[in-house]
């Protein structure tokens, strides 16, 4: 899964049913956490695989934010 994916998983979880009240914002924000994600990544943080799974069990959030606009 790449990191951008995660990313926008991770945020979608993140803003939930209030996801209108971010959409203005998420672009941004999904940029910001996938830079913590590859850093993460790169520095082999024991965070990394945790959020890869948690990513992986949502994936259907893939795509949330953006189809609730």
């Amino acid at each position: 899964m790449k990191d951008c994916e995660i990313a926008n998983i991770l945020y979608n979880l993140s803003t939930d049913l209030d996801a209108d009240d971010y959409a203005d914002i998420y672009d941004i924000e999904v940029q910001e956490i996938e830079k913590s994600i590859y850093k993460l990544k790169e520095s082999h943080d024991i965070l990394y695989p945790v959020l890869v799974s948690i990513a992986e069990t949502h994936k259907d959030m893939f795509d949330f934010c953006k189809d609730q606009n």
